[in-house]
């Protein structure tokens, strides 16, 4: 019977040894498992990954292309993940360009100062900023800078930038303050021919159009128009869109040529469009933006083109009075320039041409490419043998139309350009 007691006791102790063996295999087996980590690392079977993903913008308001946004809309900028909110900043003491999220409407040559820093929403995805002011009526652009980060360090891999920007609402024109008003002019190159389109916007102080347009037509051959409409403003934009009696050929043009103008009609309400406005134009908006007043800037532009064709001690005045079929210097300047611009042109090659020097004399007020300059002496060299034509097809065109015009002598100014080649005065040291 002892027997049968101790053999049934070793039993019991083996199993109890055999239990807790296999309980040391599970507790070891379980402590082998996967755990999470801060700093978004993650450890697997001791393993720890890392997260390397750069953050993307996912969307921004006001959106690319936009128009019509309110003047007091803030601007938000949205991640693809959680971002390091201390490297979300702006621009909150002036109006230069910091900061990793930035507003501009001059392609961040100066930026929008911001009332406080981005605030942080949606797990600090959306970041959003409110202008220390009202925008003004203009287009701006968003940049994200590569200085933004996601809350492991990843920098953008590259800045996001508005590639057209979005656009403001347009200026309410105050009715209460507007009134009725006639415009009137003529429309030259050669005069243009009745039917043409003329358009009348009103600009704002900041040279932006306010919205308030109005239309009308040339009255006959001679190319002048007279227009009714309302305004708050004083100054304006004109184009007109037509055909024109071309003073080279004696003939009229075969395609439509646009001319605009811009003008203060503050103390006069007659306009003329023709070659000597429409170059000027984008020159002076360019330095009004620069703080030129209206009057300087239009001097100002009126001098450089001059000196493109190397004529000086003229004084034009208002470009907008100039008259080719009318005596004195201005007009005779004019006539010289149409002329050259004009040469053996299609309407689709002066087209070009005058968009070309529009562009290359913005912003320094000079005409730099020698493949233009080279056109224009080509143009000079064509006009030579034909400068008795040209008087005499103008002088007929007025005639036929039953006008009285005296043709300014433009012969004086058509032939200014430089021709000479530079030559070598000196060395040194000398040979």
């Amino acid at each position: 019977m002892k027997k049968i007691l101790q053999i049934i006791l070793i039993f019991l102790f083996s199993l109890t040894v055999f239990s807790c063996n296999d309980d040391k295999e599970e507790s070891t087996e379980n402590s082998v498992s996967t755990t999470s980590t801060t700093d978004n690392t993650t450890t697997t079977d001791n393993t720890t990954t890392t997260d390397t993903t750069a953050p993307t913008v996912s969307s921004i308001s006001p959106t690319d292309n936009q128009s019509g946004v309110s003047i007091s809309d803030n601007i938000s900028v949205t991640f693809s993940e959680s971002m390091d909110t201390t490297s979300v900043t702006t621009n909150t003491s002036n109006t230069s360009c910091s900061g990793s999220i930035q507003l501009s409407s001059d392609n961040f040559s100066g930026c929008v100062q911001m009332s406080s820093s981005p605030s942080s929403s949606n797990s600090d995805k959306t970041f959003t900023l409110d202008p220390a002011s009202n925008l003004s009526y203009n287009t701006y652009k968003i940049k994200v800078t590569t200085d933004a980060k996601d809350s492991a360090g990843n920098a953008l891999a590259s800045a996001y930038t508005h590639s057209t920007g979005f656009t403001t609402a347009s200026t309410p024109v105050d009715t209460s303050t507007s009134s009725a008003i006639t415009l009137s002019g003529k429309i030259q190159k050669g005069p243009y021919v009745q039917g043409t389109e003329i358009t009348v916007r009103e600009l704002d102080s900041s040279m932006i159009p306010t919205g308030n347009t109005f239309t009308g037509t040339i009255d006959d051959n001679t190319g002048s128009f007279s227009i009714k409409g309302t305004l708050t403003n004083k100054i304006v934009e004109l184009s007109a869109d037509g055909y024109y009696f071309n003073e080279v050929s004696g003939s009229l043009s075969s395609a439509k040529l646009t001319l605009s103008a811009l003008s203060d009609i503050t103390d006069n309400s007659s306009v003329n469009v023709n070659l000597m406005t429409h170059l000027e134009k984008k020159r002076v908006e360019y330095l009004i933006d620069s703080g030129l007043t209206f009057a300087a800037a239009k001097t100002q532009a009126q001098t450089e083109i001059m000196k493109i064709f190397n004529i000086d001690n003229v004084t034009l005045g208002n470009s907008e009075t100039l008259d080719i079929s009318k005596s004195g210097d201005g007009n005779a300047v004019l006539l010289a320039i149409s002329a050259i611009l004009q040469s053996d042109k299609t309407e689709a090659e002066l087209t070009e041409l005058l968009s070309t020097i529009n562009t290359d004399i913005r912003t320094d007020g000079t005409l730099d490419s020698t493949t233009t300059k080279a056109t224009l002496v080509t143009a000079m060299e064509y006009l030579k043998s034909r400068r008795s034509t040209i008087r005499s097809n103008i002088e007929s065109r007025y005639s036929n139309l039953g006008i009285s015009a005296t043709i300014p002598a433009f012969e004086s100014y058509a032939f200014k350009l430089d021709t000479t080649a530079p030559t070598i005065s000196s060395t040194s040291p000398a040979d």
